[in-house]
């Protein structure tokens, strides 16, 4: 069953990215003043703004294949610094879901925000099949910027197999 395989395979790069770091991280990108935490159900979170981003949309299916995965499996936990630049959290085939703080600070995003935010981009901002939302949200007081949108492949983070297809 491919679903499986999936969750098998998610579940290996999860394992691995809990080694001990070395000079290449594995799948799992994480700079050197990040820790990155195996959570079973992590709500870190709070409410969210929504809106439908129609500038760099994922294809709805792709989506779902992730929100399933992060339903039977442990998804990691993040702390990151500010840098400017998006974080990929999870990504599969043409959708990607990442996030980053808007000031000075680490966040933290868990498994269930992710599976929250995915879940109702698809719901609210399915447009033909296509996909694409952004919002901000407070994560253990630290604002949080969120997206679903086009994978590219270079985003780093944890892929799902299927990425560039």
């Amino acid at each position: 069953m491919k679903l499986a395989a999936i969750a098998i395979t998610f579940t290996t790069l999860l394992a691995t990215s809990s080694a001990a770091p070395t000079s290449n991280p594995g799948p799992v990108s994480a700079a050197a003043s990040e820790s990155l935490t195996a959570l079973k159900r992590a709500n870190s979170c709070g409410a969210s703004t929504f809106a439908v981003d129609t500038s760099s949309q994922a294809v709805v299916s792709h989506c779902q294949t992730i929100l399933t995965v992060l339903q039977t499996s442990t998804f990691p936990s993040y702390n990151w610094p500010l840098d400017g630049n998006w974080k990929s959290m999870i990504a599969y085939d043409t959708c990607s879901f990442t996030a980053r703080t808007t000031r000075n600070g680490r966040g933290q995003i868990g498994n269930e925000d992710v599976s929250d935010l995915l879940r109702d981009s698809v719901r609210n901002a399915n447009r033909g099949g296509q996909v694409g939302a952004r919002g901000v949200m407070s994560c253990g007081g630290v604002e949080v910027e969120w997206r679903v949108a086009r994978a590219t492949g270079n985003e780093g983070g944890t892929f799902i197999p299927g990425i560039g297809k």
